[in-house]
C-alpha cells in the first residue's frame, strides 16, 4: 500500500508541476512583441545569464534571449564582448517596463557603460537594436504570463 502511496503522490507532483510555466526548462520560449513572433533562448544557468549575447557577431531577425529571475529587482547589464548592438527589454509581470538600447562598446573588452534599470523587473529580453518602438513599453507578454 506505501508503496502504490508514493508512485501516486509522485505522479500527482509531475501533473501540478506541468502545469505551472517554467521556462528554465526550455531551451526556446516563442513570443509575440508587438506584433511580431520572436524565439528566444533562455539563459538557463548563472554563466548563460553572466554571458546573454557576448562573443556573437551576428544575431538573426526575430531571436534573442530571455533572462528569468526569481523575484522583482532592478537588473543591471553591460556588454563585456558584445559585438552587436542590441536592445533591453525590461519585463514585470509580464509586461515591458522599460526599453533600452545598448549600443556597441568601443572595447568590448573593457565596457564602461551599465545599464541600469530604473524600475524592478522580474524579467529581461536581449533583441537586436531597435526591434521594439519605445512606445511598447505596458504590452502584455502573453506568453511570459503563467
Amino acid at each position: 500500500m506505501t508503496r502504490k502511496l508514493l508512485i501516486l503522490l509522485a505522479a500527482s507532483a509531475l501533473i501540478l508541476t506541468g502545469c505551472a510555466k517554467n521556462f528554465n526548462d526550455a531551451d526556446i520560449v516563442k513570443v509575440k512583441i508587438n506584433g511580431n513572433k520572436y524565439e528566444l533562448e533562455v539563459a538557463q544557468t548563472d554563466d548563460a545569464q553572466r554571458k546573454g549575447l557576448s562573443g556573437r557577431e551576428k544575431l538573426d531577425k526575430n531571436k534573442g534571449v530571455l533572462f528569468i529571475y526569481s523575484q522583482s529587482d532592478y537588473p543591471q547589464f553591460w556588454m563585456k564582448d558584445t559585438l552587436i548592438p542590441l536592445q533591453l527589454l525590461l519585463i514585470d509581470n509580464c509586461a515591458i517596463v522599460e526599453i533600452k538600447e545598448m549600443p556597441v562598446e568601443k572595447d568590448p573588452a573593457n565596457p564602461e557603460a551599465i545599464y541600469k534599470s530604473s524600475v524592478k523587473a522580474d524579467k529581461a529580453i536581449e533583441l537586436n537594436a531597435n526591434s521594439i518602438p519605445e512606445d511598447s513599453i505596458r504590452e502584455k507578454i502573453n506568453e511570459l504570463c503563467d
